[in-house]
C-alpha cells in the first residue's frame, strides 16, 4: 500500500501522547511468565504483530494465556518442563521472539522447530546458537551464519557456562539468562559486551530469580520464578518518533506520558540533548522494575555531534531518527558503531541513506560509521521502507520536515510494532 504524504509548510506537532506499552519488556514478561509458578498478569501489553507472535508461540508450547485488550494473563509451567509442541512454532517476523524463545527452550528437554516470516529467515541467529550449544543444546539450522527455520534439541538441564559476549545484544544476553535459570546447579557468568538493554536483568529478580550485575559481569544462579502482576511502561522507541518530530519541526512541543526512562533505553533522548534539543523529564517514579516519567520535547535549533560507539547499543533502534535530526541540524554529525543496523528487518543503513539522499540529505557512509552534513533543506521524494516498520515511520517524520509531496510505499508494515501510528501522529499535528 502506498501512502502519499503532503504536510503544509510550517506544520508542527503540539499536544500530549499516551504511548503503547514497551515491546521489549512485554516480550520478556510473557516469556518469563510462561516459565514461572502461578499466573502472571500484565497490563499495557502493546498491539502489534511481534507481540502476537510471542503469544502464539507460548500457546504452541501449550501454556495457557489469555488476552483481553491490553491485558494478558499467563499461567506458567513452574517446576515442570514444556511439553513437546504439536507443530512448528511460528515466530512471524519477530527476531526477539525467535532468539529469546531459543533460550526458554534450552532447558525443555524436547525437540522443537521454530520458523517464521521470510524476512525473519534472513536474520542470522548464530550469535545465540553458540552460547546455547555450549550449554548442551544442539541445533539444526541452515547456512554458515545459521538461519531459521531452526530445530533445537535441548537437554533437560542446561550446563552453566562462563561466556564472553562478542557483541552487545540484549536478545542473546536474555536467551542465555533464561536458559541458565533452568540449570540444575552452578553459576552462569556473562562477560564482555554486556551493556545493552537490561530488562531481563531487572525482571528476573522481581520474579524471585537470582541475577547479579556488576560493571564487568552478569551472574545467574539456577532457580524457579514466581508469577507477578505488572504494568508495562510506555515504549521509548515509539516515543522517539514524536520526540524527533518535535525536535525538527519549528515551534513544536510534545509531552509523552508514562515513558520507560530506563537508562539503557534513553540514548536517543540523551543524544538529542547533546545536540541542543530541549528534553525534560517530570514525575519520575518506579513501577516495579522499571523507572517511568513524563518526557517533554520542544523545538530548538540543533547542532551536530559525535556519537561514540559505546552509546549506540542504547539507541540502536533510533539511529535512523538520529540521522534525520542530524540532517536538520547545523554542522556535522558522526555516528560510530552502526554495523548492527545492517541485520535488522532490512539493511537500515542502506535504506535510510538511500531514502534521505533522495530527499536532498548529504550523508556519507563509512565501514562502521555515518557522517551527516546538516543544514540541508529536504524535499519530497518516493520512499521505500523495504518492509521495515521503523523505516516507514522515520520516513513519515522526514516527509513532515520536507517541502513538497512524498510517497511512502508499503506503509502497512507499521503494524509490526505500532498499529495506528498514523492516526496517533495526526492527533498532535497542527
Amino acid at each position: 500500500m502506498e501512502r502519499s504524504v503532503n504536510y503544509h509548510a510550517g506544520c508542527r506537532i503540539r499536544g500530549t501522547v499516551c504511548l503503547p506499552g514497551d515491546k521489549s519488556i512485554a516480550h520478556r514478561v510473557l516469556l518469563l511468565g510462561s516459565m514461572a509458578t502461578g499466573t502472571t498478569y500484565a497490563k499495557g501489553i502493546p498491539a502489534g504483530e511481534d507481540i502476537d507472535a510471542t503469544l502464539r508461540c507460548i500457546k504452541g508450547l501449550r501454556v495457557a494465556c489469555e488476552r483481553a485488550g491490553d491485558s494478558v494473563s499467563v499461567i506458567g509451567i513452574g517446576k515442570k518442563r514444556f511439553p513437546a509442541p504439536r507443530t512448528v512454532l511460528d515466530c512471524g517476523a519477530s527476531a526477539s521472539t525467535l532468539r529469546m524463545l531459543l533460550g526458554v527452550l534450552a532447558g525443555a528437554g524436547t525437540r522443537t522447530t521454530l520458523a517464521g516470516h521470510p524476512s525473519l529467515l534472513k536474520r542470522p541467529i548464530d550469535r545465540v546458537i553458540v552460547p546455547l550449544t555450549a550449554m548442551g543444546a544442539t541445533f539444526d539450522a541452515s547456512g554458515e551464519n545459521r538461519f531459521a527455520p531452526v530445530t533445537i534439541v535441548s537437554p533437560r538441564a542446561p550446563v552453566p557456562i562462563d561466556y564472553e559476549l562478542p557483541v552487545a545484544s540484549a536478545q542473546v544476553k536474555s536467551a542465555v539468562i533464561m536458559a541458565a535459570l533452568r540449570a540444575e546447579r552452578g553459576r552462569t557468568t556473562l562477560r564482555g559486551a554486556i551493556h545493552s538493554r537490561d530488562h531481563t536483568e531487572r525482571l528476573v529478580p522481581r520474579m524471585g530469580g537470582s541475577v547479579v550485575v556488576t560493571p564487568n559481569a552478569i551472574m545467574v544462579e539456577p532457580g524457579h520464578l514466581d508469577a507477578i502482576a505488572c504494568t508495562i511502561p510506555g515504549d521509548p522507541s515509539t516515543a522517539a518518533f514524536y520526540a524527533a518530530a518535535a525536535a525538527v519541526l519549528r515551534n513544536s512541543k510534545v509531552t509523552i506520558r508514562g515513558m520507560c526512562t530506563n537508562p539503557t533505553r534513553t540514548g536517543f533522548f540523551e543524544a538529542l540533548s547533546w545536540m541542543g534539543g530541549s528534553v525534560t523529564v517530570e514525575d519520575l517514579n518506579d513501577t516495579g522494575a522499571e523507572p517511568v516519567g513524563d518526557v517533554t520535547v520542544r523545538w530548538t535549533p540543533l547542532k551536530g555531534i559525535t556519537v561514540p560507539e559505546d552509546v549506540v547499543p542504547m539507541l540502536v533502534d533510533e539511529v535512523p531518527l538520529l540521522v534525520l535530526t542530524a540532517v536538520c541540524a547545523e554542522g556535522e554529525t558522526v555516528i560510530r558503531g552502526i554495523s548492527e543496523l545492517r541485520v535488522k528487518e532490512t539493511d537500515r543503513v542502506d535504506c535510510m541513506v538511500d531514502g534521505l539522499r533522495r530527499m536532498g540529505a548529504n550523508i556519507e557512509v563509512e565501514p562502521d560509521a555515518i557522517r551527516v552534513l546538516g543544514g540541508c533543506r529536504l524535499h519530497g521524494a518516493h520512499l521505500d521502507p523495504r518492509g521495515d516498520h521503523r523505516m516507514s515511520m522515520m520516513f513519515t517524520i522526514a516527509a513532515m520536515a520536507a517541502s513538497g509531496d512524498s510517497v511512502i510505499h508499503g506503509v502497512e508494515c507499521e503494524a509490526k510494532s505500532f498499529p495506528g501510528f498514523f492516526d496517533s501522529l495526526a492527533g498532535v499535528l497542527s
